[in-house]
Order: structure tokens, then C-alpha cells, then sequence
């Protein structure tokens, strides 16, 4: 798990100049001990009178086109590491309140194709697409698909890690994934417990280096196709219109 977004040694807040944070990590990440050279960006080094500004154009970078709002202008602050794989992108968020806001605006000038899933370490988040609302919080899970709108809503402090995944990659393992957004896999009991708990574990086996990246790729991959095949098995037994809709689909 990522230090406190004030203790991760960045520059101090007085730049303001994101090309400036921006090289600065780079040496922090070149002199580091990490083999997978984890990149960590940061408000900290921007005022913050330009960390709402610099903090929405890095989730677009990193993630997808978006819009960020908060309520805490006056002392937002939020953190996010980069943790390389082959092919999925794994990376660690914690921050102050936001709202992320995937608008039909953003969907025309930044298109993707990717599904996207939050796994909530810390505080309580929802995911909001298609109508649905998954309520997240310590262990759960939610996906959502970055090919349409969605909403997702930080209330309050909270800490996750975000797993990106390219359709073809899911679609591989997983059928149906359009029918599984903004729907909750419970990670507080059962099988659900144990798979939250080694997926929580992944940003770090990748910074250490014990396993081979695509190694712990292929076993996140599989817990999460296997998490999310349930829900969909679930799904289509309780609704059996749905069972049909998703193989006409497929």
C-alpha cells in the first residue's frame, strides 16, 4: 500500500509546474530500489491552488478522458502509483473527496475501449453506469466499461487499486462483461475474501519483483474472470431474460 500522499518524498508544493513534478518523479523513480520502478505522481508537487487542474489531467493520461469535481479546493490532495504489467495497467488511487466523470463529452474526444474495475481498500466509493449503483467499500469490487458513461463518486478520504483492462484481454476469459458494470462483488466473505485479499496484494508482489509481471498478470486475470463469471452466473440464473440478452450478445 502507497505512503500517505504527504509522506511519499516528492518535491514540497511550490512549483506549480506539472512538467517540473513530472521530472522530478523521474529521478525519484530512477534512484528507487524497486526492480518494477513503481511511478508515483502526486499532488504534492503542485500548489494547491493547480492540484484539482494538474490531478484531472493526470487521471486523462493515465486512465481515460475525464472530469473531476471535489469540494475540498482548498485542501485536495491525491496520490496515484503506476505498476507495470504486460498487458493490464494496475495502479494504486487514494485521495481526498472527488467525483470522476466519464461525460459523452469526453467519450467523442478521448474514445477507449477498456473495462476498468476498482478494488476498495480504504473509505467507501459507488460506481454509477447503465442505471446501476454499486456501492463499494474494504474488500469489494465493481467494474465499469469505459466505452459509455459513468460516474464514479469518493465521498470521503479513500484508498483503491484500479485494474484496466483491454475488452479483447476480458473478453478472452470473461463473457458477457457489458451485463457486469456498476454491479458489487462482495469481497467480505466466502471465496470473495480470499481473491480480494491476494488482488490486493498485487501492486506490491509487482514492486518487489518475487514473480515474474506476467505471471502475476495471468492470476489476477483469472481471479477477476472468476469473480466476475459468478456474478454473471448469479445474474442469469435469478433473471433469465438476462441469461438470453447476454447470448444473443455474444
Amino acid at each position: 500500500m502507497m505512503a500517505n500522499v504527504g509522506d511519499v518524498g516528492l518535491p514540497p508544493r511550490d512549483s506549480g509546474l506539472v512538467e517540473t513534478c513530472q521530472t522530478a518523479i523521474g529521478v525519484v523513480r530512477q534512484e528507487g530500489l524497486s526492480q518494477a520502478m513503481a511511478e508515483i505522481l502526486s499532488t504534492e508537487c503542485v500548489t494547491l491552488r493547480h492540484a484539482l487542474a494538474y490531478w484531472t489531467d493526470l487521471i486523462c493520461n493515465v486512465y481515460v478522458g475525464l472530469d473531476c469535481e471535489t469540494d475540498r479546493r482548498d485542501d485536495f490532495r491525491a496520490q496515484l502509483t503506476q505498476f507495470p504489467l504486460p498487458a493490464l495497467k494496475l495502479s494504486e488511487v487514494r485521495g481526498s473527496p472527488q467525483h470522476v466523470k466519464r461525460s459523452p463529452r469526453r467519450l467523442s474526444s478521448a474514445p477507449s475501449d477498456d473495462f476498468l474495475i476498482n478494488l476498495q481498500l480504504a473509505g467507501r466509493s459507488k460506481v454509477i453506469q447503465d442505471g446501476r449503483v454499486a456501492d463499494i467499500g474494504p474488500g469489494d469490487m465493481a467494474m465499469y466499461d469505459a466505452s459509455r458513461p459513468y460516474l464514479l463518486a469518493m465521498d470521503d478520504d479513500f484508498d483503491m487499486v484500479v485494474f484496466q483492462l483491454p475488452r479483447d484481454l476480458l473478453r478472452q476469459r470473461l463473457v458477457g462483461p457489458e451485463h457486469l458494470t456498476a454491479r458489487t462483488v462482495q469481497g467480505s466473505t466466502g471465496f470473495g475474501r480470499a481473491a480480494s485479499r491476494f488482488l490486493m496484494t498485487a501492486p506490491a508482489a509487482v514492486e518487489t519483483g518475487d514473480l515474474g509481471g506476467a505471471l502475476i498478470e495471468g492470476h489476477v486475470l483469472d481471479l477477476l474472470a472468476t469473480l466476475f463469471g459468478a456474478l454473471l452466473n448469479t445474474i442469469t440464473r435469478n433473471f433469465p431474460e438476462s441469461a438470453r440478452l447476454v447470448a444473443a450478445k455474444d
